[in-house]
């Protein structure tokens, strides 16, 4: 938002500076857009590209979600390091409440696709973070506040 100064001895209208707390309370609204669309992509979860899953989209909306991909990931990791990599018992629950079986070695790298995904998406919101704290000046965060919706995974 631009905002105008009156200079009483002029009598001119001159474009404002953003003062420091301006800026900073600026900042902070920035901030948690970021947090949000952080969240909405999380929401959304990890379409798997590759494989028997392929296409279906799986949860990863809260710490429950990632608790039971990790705890999935560590078995079916015992799994295919026991050999039974093959066996068709990895079980993966979709967005859709469809359930679907694939092989442990299968559900192993899509869980390990679902943990890549989500390290992309921290980096995006976190690489807009530094960018927010960086901006200098209300130009700068205007134009990090209109990438916040693009570029991510």
């Amino acid at each position: 938002m631009v905002q105008y100064v009156y200079d009483c001895a002029t009598g001119d209208m001159t474009e404002a500076e953003d003062s420091p707390i301006d800026l900073g309370v600026r900042k902070a609204n920035v901030r948690e857009k970021i947090s949000a669309q952080t969240q909405a992509v999380f929401d959304a979860g990890y379409t798997v590209p590759t494989g028997t899953l392929a296409g279906h989209n799986l949860q990863c909306r809260n710490e429950t979600d990632r608790t039971n991909w990790l705890t999935s990931l560590s078995m079916y990791q015992v799994a295919v390091a026991a050999g039974q990599g093959d066996v068709v018992d990895a079980v993966f629950r979709t967005t859709a409440n469809e359930t679907i079986k694939t092989t442990y070695a299968e559900g192993f790298q899509a869980i390990l696709g679902i943990a890549q995904w989500g390290r992309a998406v921290y980096a995006r919101s976190w690489a807009l973070k530094d960018a927010c704290e960086a901006a200098a000046d209300g130009a700068a965060l205007d134009a990090v506040e209109a990438g916040i919706l693009n570029g991510w995974p």
